[in-house]
């Protein structure tokens, strides 16, 4: 990798130092201790270097984010210029007070006053699910409820998630109560290829008449099956008065 280079071939480094006047890296908390070393080295000539980041965003330890990166960078740098951002602008006054109240029990962390001149805004509700299943009926019910009590539509609504993966208990959730939805910036849980591929398989092994799902999963995985032979194997059901599957096992 870039720092083995670094390390081992200094006039590859003295190269890049020299060519690289300016280095801006955004998201610095989630950094790890390797990247960091090629920073370091790359920024040692010309010492211009500018970092961007919140310690208190730092959530991805588990894929080898070091945290220290951030907090110890101003031993790295002494003459460094710290300039912090505080004031937010999206959230309001509740969202802004409950974060800050869960921050300030970091241990570790660079402090900072986060404020905001939005509105008071309505009060946190915190809900506990034992499952990511209950955590969908949860949301689906308080959204039915809300709309009910208080003549709205469903477009009234939004719900965030972290990951896409926790968007499929939500969806199901949501289906089971026939509230319409839209998955905005990504796919539908239902419009993954491997989801369609899988229920393909299911409504095949069911209903052996349904050509849309054999002609999804005849080739899947690689069989060296042509759409030539599926069109032939098609044709000798529909002559024969049989199923797809009939002709599949003769």
């Amino acid at each position: 990798n870039a720092d083995k280079l670094f390390r081992e071939h200094l006039e590859v480094l003295n190269k890049y130092q020299h060519r690289i006047r300016y280095i801006l890296v955004d998201e610095f908390q989630d950094t790890n201790l390797c990247q960091y070393f090629i920073v370091r080295k790359l920024a040692a000539v010309k010492q211009n270097i500018c970092v961007v980041g919140d310690d208190a965003q730092s959530i991805y330890a588990f894929r080898g984010a070091d945290i220290s990166n951030i907090l110890n960078f101003e031993k790295d740098y002494p003459d460094l210029r710290l300039i912090k951002l505080e004031q937010n602008y999206r959230s309001t006054k509740n969202i802004v007070e409950a974060a800050n109240s869960v921050i300030a029990k970091n241990k570790a962390q660079i402090p900072k006053d986060v404020w905001t001149a939005n509105e008071e805004g309505n009060l946190i509700e915190l809900i506990k699910a034992v499952s990511d299943n209950e955590e969908g009926k949860l949301v689906a019910t308080s959204i039915f409820e809300e709309k009910m009590q208080h003549q709205l539509r469903f477009s009234d609504f939004a719900i965030l998630y972290r990951t896409n993966s926790q968007s499929r208990a939500i969806e199901e959730a949501l289906r089971r109560m026939n509230i319409k939805y839209k998955v905005v910036g990504g796919l539908s849980f239902y419009q993954r290829k491997e989801i369609k591929d899988l229920l393909a398989y299911l409504r095949f092994s069911i209903n052996q008449q349904d050509e849309a799902s054999f002609r999804r999963i005849i080739n899947l995985p690689k069989r060296g099956i042509g759409d030539s032979t599926v069109d032939k194997i098609v044709l000798a059901a529909n002559d024969h008065a049989i199923t797809i599957w009939e002709v599949l096992q003769n």
